[in-house]
């Protein structure tokens, strides 16, 4: 046959390989379909396709001359030469390995006494991703030159196929994995709509109970229906027709101000002025001024009379948030105030009347305050007549759904409704975290992610601060067994179960969806008494809320160290 007519044979050999190709989709069967042309073509013994996995190199497909192949293959070619390959990405062709000064003292070229050996680089973009290798054991000069091009070709023909095919594999498998995640979702969505549900019947019973005619009413920005909530909103209820003055207590961004509007609102003095201040943010002249303004001239740039805070709010509601940084002069003139009912401008000798209604906060404790004679204790007394403490964001997890999607909806920039979500993962993140900052970081991690994903929050965007915190609960300690770390997880699931209910059996096995002879098994596998969580427990939780989750305040009022109280919790539970 002539060098022309072998041309021509070997350019339609590429062709059917190239509409083959295309055609077999399936990684393993290119690659035996690639191999086996390749050595018909050349007149190899014997052929391998060989791949860079991390350091060390891996045998895809190895077949024979008769289209069989080959076992125990990661030992059958040269390791010489194939790494002589894949460091220079050029194909190397030798006609007599056991001559060729290229591979004098190879182990396996004289193991196998190996002959003629042809191996070209597999690349993508001049990047070697593997070898195409041949040879023959048995004869001398089995490979000429003009194969190495043509061989070559092969290469880069099955290189592009397996790219394509691996870029078809991963968009198989994100198709796959948006799937799923669409599954989860769906399902969240479904959980946390019957969640929401049971909410709402819960909201109509207290409703009827209180002869409200909507249980949102009157409680515009509240957003979660957790527990703790619910039990705010009851005692906002029962005060309805109340003019007490109440007191707020709660850490930093839990919304303090919100709920002093919720009791404005949920008071008779509803359709009357509702004005708030930040004592922390004013000195005392000047705080003097806002309460109870001035009259023109009573200090430098007093030009005109100006009216202050109580006279404003009068017939209303006056919120005085961060009561507790208030000077002791500022603190006896806002008690005489609250006596008095009248108050004196700045500069002026004229009293003048006022009817507001005064809901002040804190993030301090003012008891302790008293104590130390940092707060006048008759003030307190006029302040505390009814006291509220709102719970931090990690005592009610089950409201952050909620408050994601609120802030979702409510996003700085605008978007709609429909372009703003949070991935599955991501929201287990978010509701798994412990939130320091309460309500306020949130909003700030939501809009965070909002602008830095251009609308879709996956777990990626989160803070550094939430993912350190998920690697480090996701997991138990170190040294347990598997049936121990069950056991430790649902010893600890059933002991937080029974705190956050203050004891209450039928509440914690309804959390826990178990039934409640379940749950009594469970205590006594553990050894938890069925006695435990009643008194004791309701008790130490009775003064956390008037501490406001204070734990060693909590610990100072019940007369016990901090580690007793965590102790005396554990064991009430």
């Amino acid at each position: 046959m002539s060098e022309r007519a072998i041309a021509v044979d070997q350019v339609l050999d590429l062709l059917e390989t190239n509409k083959r190709l295309v055609a077999l989709g399936e990684k393993q069967k290119m690659l035996d379909f690639v191999l086996d042309q390749a050595v018909r073509l050349s007149g190899a013994e014997r052929g391998f396709v060989i791949f860079r996995k991390g350091g060390d190199c891996e045998v895809a497909a190895a077949r024979s001359f008769d289209r069989e192949d080959l076992k125990k293959a990661d030992d059958k070619f040269s390791q010489t030469v194939l790494k002589e390959v894949m460091e220079t990405g050029k194909a190397l062709l030798t006609m007599d390995a056991g001559e060729d000064r290229r591979l004098k003292g190879a182990p396996s070229v004289m193991r196998m006494k190996l002959r003629s050996i042809l191996c070209v680089p597999v690349r993508i973009a001049d990047r070697p991703l593997g070898a195409l290798y041949l040879d023959n054991r048995f004869t001398e000069k089995a490979f000429q030159e003009d194969q190495v091009r043509v061989v070559s070709l092969f290469a880069d023909q099955a290189a592009l196929a397996l790219n394509a095919i691996d870029s078809l594999e991963e968009a198989r498998r994100h198709a796959e994995e948006m799937e799923r995640l669409q599954r989860q979702l769906s399902l969240l969505n479904e959980t946390l709509e019957e969640k929401a549900e049971s909410a709402r019947a819960e909201r109509d019973r207290v409703c009827e109970m209180f002869g409200v005619a909507s249980f949102r009413e009157g409680f515009e920005g509240i957003v979660g229906n957790s527990k703790p909530i619910r039990e705010i909103f009851k005692t906002i209820v029962r005060l309805k027709d109340s003019e007490a003055p109440v007191f707020l207590h709660g850490e930093s961004g839990t919304g303090k101000e919100v709920f002093a509007r919720a009791i404005h609102r949920n008071s008779p003095r509803r359709d009357k002025p509702f004005l708030g201040v930040n004592c922390a943010a004013f000195s005392e002249q000047v705080l003097d001024s806002e309460f109870f303004g001035h009259v023109r001239g009573a200090f430098t740039g007093a030009d005109r009379d100006r009216r202050g805070l109580f006279e404003e709010a009068s017939g209303g509601t006056l919120f005085l948030d961060e009561v507790g940084e208030m000077s002791p002069g500022m603190q006896a003139k806002l008690l005489r105030v609250l006596q008095e009912k009248e108050i004196r401008p700045v500069g002026s000798n004229l009293t003048k009347k006022v009817d507001v209604r005064v809901v002040s906060a804190s993030i301090r404790d003012l008891q302790k305050m008293v104590r130390e004679g940092g707060f006048r204790e008759d003030l307190y007394y006029r302040l505390h007549v009814v006291r509220i403490g709102l719970p931090p964001l990690r005592d009610r997890p089950e409201d952050i759904p909620d408050l994601v999607r609120h802030f979702l909806k409510n996003n700085p920039v605008g978007l709609p409704a429909e372009e703003v979500s949070v991935d599955p993962d991501a929201m287990k993140l978010l509701v798994g975290y412990s939130w320091p900052g309460n309500i306020r970081e949130l909003q700030n991690e939501i809009h965070r992610g909002i602008a830095l994903g251009k609308g879709r929050i996956t777990a990626g965007l989160l803070s550094p601060e939430i993912l350190e915190h998920a690697g480090e609960s996701d997991l138990p300690p170190t040294g347990l067994g598997l049936d121990e770390a069950v056991r430790n997880f649902e010893k600890k699931m059933i002991l937080r179960a029974l705190e956050e209910r203050e004891g209450n059996k039928s509440e914690a096995s309804e959390a826990l969806q178990v039934s409640r002879m379940r749950l009594y098994q469970k205590m006594r596998q553990y050894g938890l008494s069925l006695r435990h969580g009643r008194a004791d427990a309701r008790k130490i939780w009775k003064v956390l809320r008037e501490v406001g989750g204070n734990r060693t305040l909590a610990a100072k009022r019940l007369g016990v160290t901090r580690k007793t109280l965590y102790n005396r919790l554990k064991e009430n539970s």
